[in-house]
């Protein structure tokens, strides 16, 4: 393709600057350079959402907002539109919507719906990212029979099978236990469905309803569960600590609505299951009654009225327990993470980019080589064999037309691609009928491993070897033995031998490699070219190899 036909609009459009600098790419062009690699990009996405969908599932879990919302059957007047309640709110009957919410309100509620569900006892297990509480999926239940409200003990429990275990191996018993510390490694096995003598008294072993479950949670995959049994008094204020009940006036009329919420870092099995006992044991009255008669003293018994008869709730649940989800957490996990993984190869490139320097489009050519421009050459892509499939427009302008003639084939630095264009166009070349040599002059500090393949003439450079008579004699060796003689000096910006040498042959060609050829490089072959006034620069041709 010659210089005429190389207009491309996206990448020629802006002119540069007279004094020889190209033109850095735009935004929108750095972008496109980064998309073209787009395989990382999905590879990266790719990674991590599967690392957020692993850290979702094996984290422990955060904290959630869960709630019930009850209705009263009397009528009240509120003196604000949302009133918090507490222990202290005034009651004149059991009827009173102020004394239903007061119910939810109170340590007791907490308590007697906490013993229902045995809310003392946690099951852990550890993942890669902490201990996570394992109550969603737990196969077995465990009860401590004989267990004081202010002991502490924690086992491990081991199982035959994660999901259908028939015998639970308890070990590492330690604690307080009856006031007293524990400490016992023995092992107890106990069959599922019976109760076993163990060191810290009598310990039941059950299956777990499966339909309980969350399935959407962590695997039943785990053999060893972490048993802890902590007081009442703690068990209580992890779930106590921050609830909170309110009461606003109902759309409807003649009732208000009651709202009860928690917020913990629990279970959701565990959470849902204390709301709907509170709901169950403050719609027992007779319960309260109970309470009343034992004369037990608390915010409970305190009110003034009559108690209605047993079975009459006043009120009514309205909205089950549930969990308040605002945005789903777990798909805001995973979401992130698919994020971070566009946006990280994003940054990482930028960075490689900006230290690489290496040229990408032809308006970062310095004028002085792009007014220059003799062909446009395409690499092939996806590690094809050969590297340039299109040479024959190269080939046909370096082919002699009858008579000996010698060309220059440089580059501003050390590219591994040079090695195999000159190497490619010698079979080219051959292949045309043309009897072509290349010189490859190397320095004394290139490797072995780097020179290009067969059928190439070697010479290292000393010093004063260019001004020699037997580099000449060399050269007009060479020049005798080859129709086509292509002299292939080491790297512009490392040497300046070829700027001397441009003046003993017919053509000088600078190939710019896109996406390998460094900016630097380019601009100090420039540099070198204007301040050699004795250059003729009409000799010197520039090769854009895409």
């Amino acid at each position: 393709m010659t210089h005429s036909s190389h207009t491309k609009g996206a990448e020629v459009g802006s002119s540069a600057p007279s004094y020889g600098y190209g033109v850095r790419p735009s935004f929108s062009q750095v972008l496109l350079i980064f998309l073209r690699r787009w395989y990382w990009f999905v590879l990266s996405i790719a990674l991590f959402v599967w690392l957020g969908s692993s850290i979702v599932k094996y984290r422990p879990l955060g904290r959630q907002t869960y709630y019930m919302q009850l209705s009263s059957r009397e009528p009240h007047e509120l003196t604000e539109p949302t009133m918090q309640l507490s222990d202290s709110a005034f009651r004149t009957s059991p009827w009173a919507p102020e004394y239903i919410a007061s119910l939810l309100n109170t340590t007791t509620a907490v308590l007697e719906a906490g013993k229902r569900i045995d809310f003392q006892v946690d099951y852990w297990v550890k993942t890669p990212f902490g201990m996570r509480d394992y109550y969603n999926q737990t196969p077995i239940i465990v009860r401590f029979g004989n267990l004081l409200p202010t002991d502490k003990v924690d086992c491990i429990a081991r199982l035959d099978d994660p999901v259908h275990p028939q015998q639970v191996t308890l070990s590492g018993f330690s604690g307080v236990v009856q006031g007293q510390p524990l400490y016992e490694p023995y092992d107890v096995v106990i069959p599922v469905g019976t109760t076993q003598e163990t060191p810290v008294g009598p310990v039941t072993v059950t299956l777990d309803d499966p339909t309980q479950h969350f399935p959407y949670h962590i695997d039943q995959r785990y053999t060893e569960v972490a048993i802890t049994y902590t007081s009442l008094v703690v068990a209580r204020d992890v779930y106590e600590t921050e609830m909170q009940v309110t009461m606003k006036k109902a759309d409807l009329p003649l009732s208000s609505v009651m709202r009860v919420e928690l917020l913990s870092n629990r279970s959701e099995r565990r959470c849902l299951s204390l709301l709907n006992e509170m709901y169950i044991v403050t719609d027992s009255l007779g319960w309260v009654e109970q309470l009343s008669d034992e004369g037990q003293v608390d915010s409970l018994g305190q009110f003034v009225g009559t108690v209605p008869p047993a079975g009459l709730s006043p009120f009514k649940l309205i909205d089950k327990p549930r969990e308040l989800r605002e945005i789903e957490p777990d798909l805001f996990v995973i979401a992130g993470m698919g994020l971070l993984g566009l946006l990280l190869p994003l940054f990482l490139m930028y960075i490689y980019w900006a230290i690489l320097g290496v040229i990408h489009y032809l308006s970062e050519l310095p004028t002085l080589l792009r007014e220059r421009l003799t062909l446009d050459l395409k690499r092939a892509r996806w590690g094809r064999r050969p590297l340039y499939p299109n040479l024959e427009e190269l080939a046909t302008a370096l082919a002699p037309q009858g008579e000996q003639r010698t060309v220059l084939l440089a580059t501003p630095d050390g590219v591994k691609a040079h090695a195999l264009l000159v190497c490619e166009l010698q079979q080219a070349l051959q292949q045309r009928g043309v009897s072509c040599g290349v010189w490859s002059l190397d320095l004394p500090s290139k490797k072995m491993t780097d020179k290009p393949q067969k059928a190439v003439c070697h010479t290292q450079l000393t010093p004063g070897l260019i001004g020699s008579t037997a580099f000449q004699q060399q050269m007009q060796q060479l020049q005798t033995q080859y129709q086509l003689l292509i002299i292939v000096p080491p790297a512009l910006a490392q040497d300046p031998l070829a700027y001397s040498l441009s003046e003993r042959v017919e053509q000088s060609y600078c190939a710019i490699y896109r996406e390998a050829t460094r900016i630097r490089s380019i601009r100090r072959v420039v540099k070198q070219m204007e301040v050699r006034q004795q250059l003729n620069l009409s000799k010197w041709h520039t090769l854009w190899i895409d």
